[in-house]
């Protein structure tokens, strides 16, 4: 059987935790073994006197088709390997999710 040859990024979604949740938009990677190393390290640093901001618990990252990003996150993920996306941005559509390791 062949294998999905679909160009995927890998989404991470992001919290800060204060008075209450809000969602802090998504990390998206262009490669795996990046969004694990740099998901892993956020969540390390995302403590803060009173609150979190980073990476959300679990930590899971979702492969999103590439296809279905705007023109805009396209071209910056193209250029940096990742991109941070604006505070309410979500995926249309989300794939196979990938467990994040928190050892």
């Amino acid at each position: 059987m062949a294998k999905n040859s679909m160009k995927v990024v890998y989404g991470v979604p992001w919290i800060e935790v204060e008075f209450g949740q809000r969602d802090e938009g998504w990390a998206l990677f262009m490669d795996k073994k990046r969004c694990f190393k740099e998901t892993k390290e956020a969540f390390d640093r995302g403590p803060y006197e009173g609150g979190y901001c980073g990476p959300e618990r679990p930590l899971v990252a979702y492969e999103i088709p590439f296809d279905s990003l705007d023109a805009k996150l396209q071209k910056s993920i193209k250029k940096d390997g990742k991109v941070h996306t604006d505070n309410h941005w979500a995926p249309r559509f989300k794939g196979q999710a990938h467990s994040v390791k928190e050892d």
